[in-house]
């Protein structure tokens, strides 16, 4: 294994651990720190100070952020490995 095979395994390595670190702390400032209660607002969020509701969206979208650029990220890694299953599942079925 040389220099530069390690330094895209450790490239890598940390950019799955900075979306999954990201995804945990939206979670986390959505369902702990910007906590209304109740786990879904449905009509409570008409009550809801707006400041709050703005914050609330913005932590929901940025976490749909990151799950999508890390699900993203490691359907094109894991491409090939991804199509030979899908392809020896439908051989499999024939």
């Amino acid at each position: 294994m040389n220099i530069k095979s390690i330094g895209w395994k450790i490239l890598h390595i940390s950019i799955i651990m900075v979306f999954s670190l990201q995804i945990i702390y939206c979670l986390y400032v959505f369902f702990v720190v910007l906590n209304t209660g109740n786990f879904i607002l449905f009509n409570a969020a008409a009550s809801l100070d707006m400041d709050l509701l703005i914050k609330r969206r913005l932590y929901a979208i940025e976490l749909w952020i990151s799950i999508v650029g890390l699900v993203i990220y490691l359907a094109i890694v894991y491409k090939n490995q991804l199509s030979m299953v899908i392809n020896r599942e439908t051989q499999d079925r024939e």
